[in-house]
């Protein structure tokens, strides 16, 4: 599995910090990345509502309020890919400047674990951000890597220079080869 701390530091790298505008129009700069790998099981927030006390199995009492609550108890042993957003909302009292919402649970369709690997991460980070690949016909792909591929031999035969001149206005279509058999 890849390290992710190192996949936590490419996102910022590829995708940078959050910017954060204020009530007034300002903009802040937000040292938090805009997307992030975390552990489903160490992430906490702090959450306006009604809760129920227990000790052990025996119900205690209802509390409303302000409390540290695990931020996703539905997912449990579990990398997660998370995006900062700038969305205040009333139950979640420390959202008025950015907090992370879910983006992907790194689980199959049958609930098994799936390790969290850079190309697929970057390859939904794209996806999301409208950049990706897949969003083009086949067509236009291969088009544009075809083009690539001319630019890098036109380079590399510019590095060599080893044609001669006529050569060179053959490789270009800059000249043409007649055969005395087709003048007949």
């Amino acid at each position: 599995m890849e390290n992710i701390k190192l996949i936590n530091k490419r996102l910022i790298e590829e995708y940078g910090t959050g910017i954060y505008i204020s009530k007034t129009g300002e903009t802040i700069p937000d040292a938090r990345p805009k997307f992030r790998v975390v552990w489903a099981d160490e992430q906490f927030e702090m959450r306006r509502g009604t809760f129920n006390i227990f000790s052990g199995k025996i119900f205690l009492r209802t509390e409303v309020g302000i409390k540290k609550v695990r931020k996703y108890s539905y997912i449990n042993e579990r990398w997660i890919l998370e995006k900062l957003v700038f969305s205040p909302t009333e139950e979640l009292p420390e959202s008025e400047k950015g907090h992370y919402e879910i983006v992907w649970n790194f689980e199959s369709k049958d609930g098994k674990y799936l390790k969290p690997i850079w190309i697929a991460i970057n390859l939904l980070v794209q996806t999301l951000l409208g950049r990706s690949k897949w969003h083009k016909g086949q067509k236009e792909i291969n088009a544009e890597e075809a083009e690539k591929f001319k630019k890098e031999i036109a380079e590399f035969e510019e590095q060599l220079d080893i044609s001669t001149p006529m050569q060179t206005q053959f490789r270009h279509g800059e000249a043409v080869i007649i055969h005395r058999d087709n003048e007949k």
